[in-house]
């Protein structure tokens, strides 16, 4: 059996450490994209979940093991690795799957609406059945079949996902300090493109020629999708918060 002692030990232990999270990296990744994918049985936001819960259980578990069994020898090479795993390696692992399991959860319809009074009237709205607005119009005939809020209201792209998570920050703030007022408005124009990206191409859109008529002024959004069509949503006529 081959020894190893002082640096080699130090550099094999670096070696196999960033291996570890370069694996991690990779599973959490691919399993990202399996959130997005319809699936039978278990989704894998279910398994990053239940994955998740795991791995804390583990990380627990080692450091109880280290208090009690490594008590007399706390800096001992085998309490160091364990140490390393439990207090470095899986924290790592299991803050790329925290923030995957909880920008997933966030995509949410019931994640949007829990902020009620702020966006209860708009899920109502959503899920109205005599409701004429755009959201219900796609929900009412499935052209949104999940994550309706998330897939209307958030850019594409890495930098509509970093965009998504910036604002969803400072509507949390907003919200838990009671800095805002209602009814609430966007801040910015809509982007149509986040229509376009859905309609450009479908038979029934593109066989109106208003549509192809306008089509260049809609994806520099010079025209709005609104200018024609129903209101996005209605909005809550009091301005009062329960």
């Amino acid at each position: 059996m081959v020894h190893l002692h002082g640096k080699a030990r130090v550099a094999l232990g670096t070696r196999w450490t960033a291996v570890m999270l370069l694996l991690s990296f990779a599973f959490v990744s691919d399993l990202s994209a399996a959130t997005e994918m319809p699936q039978e049985g278990m989704s894998g936001f279910q398994f990053a979940k239940i994955l998740g819960f795991g791995f804390g259980v583990l990380t627990l578990g080692i450091i109880l093991y280290v208090l009690v069994y490594h008590r007399g020898t706390p800096l001992g090479q085998t309490a160091r690795w364990l140490h390393l795993l439990s207090l470095c390696v899986i924290p790592v692992f299991l803050l790329f799957l925290g923030n995957l399991v909880a920008f997933e959860g966030s995509k949410k319809v019931a994640f949007c609406g829990s902020c009620h009074p702020v966006m209860g009237p708009y899920v109502d709205d959503l899920n109205d059945p005599n409701s004429i607005s755009l959201a219900a119009i796609h929900q009412r005939i499935n052209y949104v079949r999940e994550k309706q809020c998330y897939a209307c209201h958030v850019g594409y792209g890495l930098a509509g996902t970093i965009g998504a998570k910036i604002d969803g920050l400072a509507h949390m703030f907003h919200y838990f300090t009671g800095t805002y007022t209602q009814p609430i408005k966007l801040w910015r124009p809509y982007n149509s493109a986040n229509c376009l990206s859905c309609h450009t191409g479908s038979r029934a859109f593109e066989k109106e020629s208003v549509h192809v008529s306008v089509m260049s002024a809609m994806k520099t959004n010079k025209v709005s999708c609104l200018f024609c069509h129903a209101e996005a949503h209605f909005q809550p006529a009091a301005n009062v918060r329960e």
